[in-house]
């Protein structure tokens, strides 16, 4: 980590080499893999000589484009990353020492409060984003231990 990163550090500089390659990227290598490869192998080593043709790649953008859930895809890449965000920033820390108010009610009540507030919030945004973002507040206040 850098020397000169104080408490108000980017996501950048404190992630690691090893967090670099993960799930993501070979999820990643793959698809690149399917623009590159040709739907029928009708080349050179494969074919008989003077039958070669060229051959359209197994993915191409235009089936990309017309038939891929964009919607699903902004949707679910903006809930994580605000999950991301809470965790990065402290706001998910901060939020459950704010919650510590609710240390002298009961453990069935207070799950009553967060799942009718949670319910609340999916009235307007979306599921996934209330998920991502109430999983880690409540991940945090459980893990400060004043409340459970």
């Amino acid at each position: 980590m850098n020397s000169s990163c104080v408490e108000n550090c980017t996501y950048e500089e404190k992630v690691s080499l090893k967090e670099a390659v993960d799930d993501a990227t070979a999820g990643m290598f793959i698809v690149i893999l399917l623009f590159v490869l040709p739907a029928r192998p009708n080349f050179w080593p494969i074919a008989k000589a003077g039958r070669s043709r060229p051959s359209a790649a197994l993915l191409t953008w235009d089936a990309i484009h017309d038939r891929m859930p964009w919607a699903l895809l902004l949707l679910m890449g903006g809930g994580f990353a605000l999950s991301k965000a809470t965790r990065v920033s402290g706001l998910s820390a901060w939020t459950a020492e704010q919650l510590e108010v609710l240390r002298p009610l009961d453990e069935r009540l207070i799950v009553l409060i967060v799942s009718i507030s949670a319910a609340m919030a999916t009235e307007f945004t979306s599921n996934s984003a209330t998920a991502s973002i109430i999983l880690p507040v409540l991940r945090d206040l459980v893990n400060s231990e004043t409340i459970f």
